[in-house]
């Protein structure tokens, strides 16, 4: 777990879980664009556009993290995988 908690900031999200901060981060992705267009579309302040773009660099971060959390516990998997084969 020390190894999952390096590949990505804390701040972003406390979850260890792989799955969960990909499905999160795409849905924070999808609502941050679905936002940003919504907005564009109906009003000229060019300010109220920082929240949808926080959104979606937040959505891209969560979901990155959670990729690099599922590539470090593939490669222990397989180090345990082959470990086990090393006794027998």
């Amino acid at each position: 777990k020390r190894d999952l908690k390096a590949t990505g900031q804390q701040y972003d999200s406390e979850s260890l879980d792989p799955k969960k901060n990909k499905e999160l981060g795409s849905v924070m992705f999808f609502v941050g664009i679905g936002v940003f267009f919504f907005t564009i579309m109906n009003t000229n302040v060019f300010g109220v556009v920082v929240l949808p773009i926080g959104a979606i660099v937040l959505g891209i971060r969560l979901y990155l993290k959670g990729a690099e959390q599922e590539k470090v516990l593939r490669k222990y998997m397989d180090l345990e995988e082959k470990k086990s084969k090393d006794i027998r």
